[in-house]
């Protein structure tokens, strides 16, 4: 079974992977593509903090830990972990490895089990924004009746959540519930759905 400190430490180590995989001119230029446009919508190590916070011990388990709370987790980005504040640049030029057929065969075994951990993290990603999603419901029932207003989908509103929305994009509507700043993001929920129905 998986704990939640592994459950951390995966999350983070397929974002540093992504890093390294953009980052590595040795990889098939549509793998680092790939990983550029995964890594612009992955959890980074402030989402899995955020996430950590409002997982709840004892309902169903708490799903992270806090980052800091995780011994080693940065040993496993080689390349860096994955931030708000990391910029990756997009690999627009074949290397000359992408012509190589040799570095290609050998490199395909670590693309499949990179790509393998990146679905995996994807998954577990998913799992948590609905966990957050539903704590946030739970302790919170005036958010459910703001969204209920605004029609959205459990799955939506979960992304949205999960999604830096606010302070300039650096924050989660579950960082600003953990921050006590909640009403500012139901009064936002509210606001979006005077504006759909008007």
């Amino acid at each position: 079974m998986t704990v939640p400190s592994e459950r951390t430490r995966a999350v983070l180590w397929a974002g540093g992977l992504l890093v390294q995989i953009n980052d590595d001119a040795c990889m098939p230029l549509d793998i680092r593509l790939a990983a550029h446009n995964i890594a612009r919508h992955f959890p980074t190590v402030s989402d899995v903090a955020s996430m950590a916070l409002l997982s709840t011990p004892g309902i169903g388990g708490a799903m992270f830990e806090r980052p800091e709370h995780v011994a080693g987790w940065e040993d496993g980005c080689l390349a860096g972990p994955l931030k708000y504040s990391t910029r990756l640049r997009c690999p627009d030029e074949p290397s000359d490895s992408d012509t190589d057929d040799d570095d290609q065969s050998e490199g395909q075994s670590y693309v499949d089990e990179a790509i393998s951990r990146l679905h995996e993290a994807r998954v577990i990603y998913e799992e948590c924004m609905q966990t957050v999603y539903l704590q946030l419901l739970r302790c919170h029932p005036e958010l459910s009746a703001s969204l209920e207003s605004l029609g959205s989908t459990a799955a939506d509103a979960a992304k949205w959540l999960c999604t830096p929305n606010f302070d300039d994009n650096t924050k989660t509507g579950a960082d600003m519930f953990g921050e006590g700043r909640g009403q500012e993001v139901i009064d936002r929920v509210l606001q979006s759905a005077e504006s759909v129905y008007r």
